[in-house]
């Protein structure tokens, strides 16, 4: 069972997802039956069972990943670390819309290791996807006071009110400065959106910018030119808007800002 999971490992970095969805499909039924170690055969087919139902849910087959998160846990042997099963247990739950049994099962991930950060975002974004912005917020301050993930999505959390972006940019910058810290593409286009709103362009484009060197995304670069556009850099935004389109000439985004900045500078004239 271990080297079918091996095996498994190496096909997913291959990209190979139907030989990969096979070759757990086969772990999963390779019986105990005269092993040596059955204990160690059970962990390693809650493995492939946990792999499995991710990589589904990767593909947003989400009823089947659900079922086989379920016979994870039926099946997990004792002491197997059940946090993040629980953990994608709630984002199936999430996606097929039964949005008590997701948060039970957020919780119940939190419940067996408080210091999941996982499930700590997934259950704050859960809730604020509820707008249910106080629980959200409590989920965050019950975390592991002055983790870097935890302050920098805890500060996502707060940008988006109007009274506390202040606040919520300087918990993100904080988390940002901790040595070791990955830049996130998603948390920097975070802090740029929120130094945009409070009309901090030269703040906001220097985030942008670093999120586009990280991702350099047609979204990216559209968002990076929507700002040079608002800060009444024209000529940087079209830059920005036809690097956009360079990456992906369908992006409506980018297309649609370019003729707007086109229609400024022409109202400009």
């Amino acid at each position: 069972t271990e080297l079918c999971y091996c095996c498994c490992v190496v096909c997913g970095g291959m990209h190979r997802y139907d030989t990969c969805l096979q070759v757990l499909r086969h772990c999963i039924t390779i019986p105990d039956t005269g092993l040596k170690d059955p204990a160690r055969h059970a962990d390693a087919v809650t493995s492939c069972l946990f792999t499995l139902g991710q990589l589904l849910q990767d593909h947003s087959r989400f009823q089947e990943s659900l079922d086989v998160f379920r016979r994870a846990l039926r099946h997990a042997p004792p002491g197997y670390e059940l946090h993040s099963i629980y953990n994608l247990l709630g984002s199936a739950y999430a996606k097929l819309g039964n949005a008590n049994l997701a948060e039970e099962s957020y919780r119940r991930s939190l419940r067996i290791k408080p210091d999941h950060l996982p499930a700590i975002v997934r259950l704050a974004q859960f809730l604020t996807e509820k707008k249910r912005f106080s629980d959200a917020e409590q989920v965050y301050l019950d975390a592991p006071a002055g983790d870097p993930t935890v302050l920098s999505y805890y500060g996502v959390l707060l940008c988006n009110q109007a009274d506390r972006r202040s606040e919520g940019a300087s918990l993100i910058e904080k988390g940002l400065q901790r040595v070791g810290v990955r830049r996130s593409p998603e948390i920097l286009s975070a802090l740029a959106d929120c130094y945009r709103r409070d009309k901090k362009y030269d703040m906001s484009i220097a985030r942008y910018k670093e999120a586009a060197e990280i991702n350099p995304s047609d979204q990216s670069f559209s968002n990076l030119g929507a700002v040079y556009h608002t800060a009444g850099d024209y000529s940087a935004a079209e830059q920005a808007y036809r690097k956009a389109l360079g990456i992906n000439r369908n992006s409506q985004v980018a297309r649609e800002n370019l003729q707007k900045l086109k229609n400024s500078q022409k109202a400009k004239k």
